[in-house]
């Protein structure tokens, strides 16, 4: 807004909203171009009441109604950016021609008049879009009186689109038009040709393409810092804070039911992702000892023979515990000393028949 500036900041607020109200203004004006489409706003009620009244007297009428985002025409890979990776390049050349067939879908359904491209406004920024013209299921029969009857049809079901509506019949502001919800039908005569009806599935494929596609490049992202972290080194600088919460999302899964209602957990809730989320930067001190306490335990009882493990595992428990496993370590160890008392029986016995074969020979 303020480009030739430098450091620029508007502190007259009343100033600032004017700089605002004409930012807004002159680039929906700049968007609409020659080709003056109709534009459409996202949310009812998102612009300024100052900004509808400017816009209405330079022409432009700001509508609402169901609208979609444009798409952008694919383009055909290049064998030679794959090099030796011939099965990536085949599937590419498969998503490209899949695109290509809807693009050009669309492009017939706009020209033809079924779609119309407009500008859509979301958060201020306008956008270019298109929307579906809702066409009319026309009969063979003709009706004598049709305009004292005629006959309405409901507009294509928003069951067959993707419904990407922002607001309920409660949040529409009622300074914009409504897109009626029927029209009459012109019934014409068996000569005349029937209009064919839109195929709105068509639009629903571009979504679910959309969809995936944004999905893909988020999953492509993940893939991507996954490798960054493994193949390079963290600088051994101090722990931070968020890594600590890190952690205790780590090892939330860890702990037992016993400690549930301590971390607000209900009784007979699983802890889902969604629950380690929302309790992983928000735990007490206290929570968070007992916390690393939990994970300490479920990866130190895995044990099941005597090694380094188990001896820390040993001190540790008797850090906490001290009389409690000196009564262990004194039981077992009776147990022991009888077993070692009966053995030792055994080798004096097994010792003395050797003796007297040795006097004997």
């Amino acid at each position: 807004m303020f480009p030739v500036l430098e450091n620029s900041r508007c502190t007259n607020s009343a100033c600032l909203r004017k700089k605002r109200e004409d930012h807004v203004v002159d680039t929906i004006v700049s968007a609409t171009g020659d080709e003056n489409p109709e534009v459409y706003l996202k949310t009812a009620g998102s612009l300024q009441t100052e900004i509808l009244n400017r816009l209405g007297e330079l022409g432009i009428e700001v509508k609402t109604g169901q609208t979609y985002p444009m798409p952008v025409e694919p383009v055909m890979p290049v064998e030679a950016d794959f090099s030796d990776r011939q099965a990536e390049y085949a599937q590419a050349k498969s998503d490209y021609n899949a695109k290509l067939s809807k693009w050009n879908s669309l492009q017939e359904l706009l020209a033809s008049g079924t779609a119309r491209k407009v500008i859509v406004i979301e958060n201020l920024a306008p956008t270019y879009g298109y929307t579906v013209i809702p066409q009319v299921q026309e009969t063979s029969q003709v009706q004598e009186n049709q305009d004292s009857n005629p006959v309405y049809v409901d507009e294509i079901p928003d069951s067959d689109m993707e419904d990407d509506q922002d607001c309920t019949d409660d949040d529409q502001d009622d300074s914009f038009p409504e897109t009626p919800n029927s029209y009459p039908v012109h019934q014409p005569d068996k000569a005349e040709s029937v209009q064919p009806e839109i195929k709105p599935d068509l639009v629903s494929e571009l979504h679910e393409e959309d969809r995936k596609n944004a999905e893909n490049a988020l999953l492509k992202v993940i893939a991507d810092a996954k490798k960054l972290l493994n193949d390079n080194v963290i600088p051994p600088v101090e722990f931070t804070p968020f890594e600590d919460t890190l952690m205790n999302f780590v090892m939330l899964p860890c702990l037992k039911a016993k400690h549930y209602e301590f971390f607000g957990i209900p009784e007979g809730q699983t802890i889902t992702e969604e629950i380690r989320f929302n309790l992983h930067n928000s735990l007490s001190d206290e929570q968070k000892t007992v916390l690393k306490r939990e994970f300490l335990l479920y990866w130190m009882v895995q044990t099941l023979r005597i090694d380094k493990k188990s001896a820390l595992l040993i001190e540790w428990v008797k850090y906490h515990f001290p009389d409690e496993m000196a009564e262990i370590e004194a039981f077992h160890d009776e147990e022991y000393q009888k077993q070692r008392e009966v053995i030792q029986q055994q080798i004096d016995k097994i010792q003395s028949k050797d003796e007297e074969l040795k006097e004997v020979a």
